[in-house]
């Protein structure tokens, strides 16, 4: 038996969506000629009739029928392939698993998701909180498509794409003497009431090096992991903290005030994405996204860049 093609499939089922030889010549863009053509191939490759033919007027037989079923299944799955095609093309569908640390997570990355989301609808996003360590270990591991977090280049399997320097920023109240300054040198923070934020993230590093470099010694009253939290803190009892410049952009508190520090810590901020897998057009354009999100916090509130 010769090989059935495609086009006398769609020939067939053109006529039995239309009901006639002429309409499947219409919605086949032929002539009338050339499907009774290829109907008549498909019937004599079955050996079978499929149609009977009683003047101008077709009737369907129950073989045809029967093989219709069959051909709208494989129709629709044909249909399904070309709309996955175009929808790649046009990258409007698809799913993003992203890692990112608490900082950003909180409200800077919802907000430009939720923008992200609207000009690409049928497109899911699972973001998930994760210290910068988990991100590098289970990006390396494919489990996200990237990372957002506090880290450098150089562990193993993951591609890291650092963003322009950043800065960590003072919060202390509001009606505070060191609240009329533009900018707190560290040393300043001696005997101070101070929140620290969790010994084990890399700003907290960061910030004890950089105080004990200053010999500034103010007074540790408690810990916590977040950054928003040091702010609560500042608002309700009047204690100063050193936090991340993405929360630091959030706070419309009146009795929080954000200072520059002097000398500046910087807040390291990158990208990281698996070296054995490249990155979907869709999740480079989030990426694209949130790196001039960056720039842009650089420069609506220069508070946060590292360039003092």
């Amino acid at each position: 038996m010769s090989r059935i093609n495609h086009r006398q499939i769609e020939a067939f089922r053109a006529v039995m969506l239309t009901g006639s030889m002429t309409g499947a010549a219409d919605m086949m863009h032929i002539t009338q000629p050339a499907v009774s053509r290829l109907i008549r191939d498909l019937e004599a490759l079955a050996g079978f009739t499929l149609f009977e033919r009683n003047g101008p007027r077709i009737q369907a037989t129950l073989e045809a029928m029967e093989l219709s079923g069959e051909v709208d299944r494989q129709f629709s799955g044909l249909q399904r392939i070309e709309r996955t095609l175009e929808d790649i093309r046009t990258m409007q569908s698809g799913a993003i698993r992203i890692a990112a640390m608490n900082a950003p997570a909180m409200a800077f990355l919802p907000r430009l998701i939720a923008d992200f989301m609207k000009r690409h609808p049928s497109t899911n996003v699972w973001m998930h909180t994760e210290n910068s360590r988990t991100i590098l270990e289970q990006v390396s591991l494919q489990h996200y498509e990237f990372g957002f977090g506090a880290f450098r280049s150089g562990y193993p399997g993951v591609v890291v794409e650092e963003l322009p320097d950043l800065a960590a920023v003072l919060a202390l109240p509001a009606d505070h003497p060191m609240a009329a300054q533009e900018t707190v040198r560290l040393e300043q923070l001696t005997s101070q009431r101070f929140v620290e934020l969790g010994r084990h993230g890399l700003l907290r590093h960061q910030v004890d090096h950089a105080l004990a470099k200053c010999n500034a010694r103010p007074v540790m009253v408690m810990e916590t992991s977040l950054s928003a939290s040091i702010c609560a803190m500042v608002a309700q009892s009047g204690v100063m903290g050193i936090i991340d410049p993405f929360t630091a952009y959030e706070v419309k508190d009146p009795r929080i005030a954000i200072r520059k520090l002097s000398p500046s810590i910087r807040y390291d901020i990158a990208f990281a994405h698996s070296s054995a897998r490249p990155l979907g057009r869709i999740a480079r354009e989030l990426i694209d996204d949130i790196r001039a999100a960056v720039h842009h916090l650089t420069t609506d509130h220069p508070l946060a860049s590292a360039q003092l």
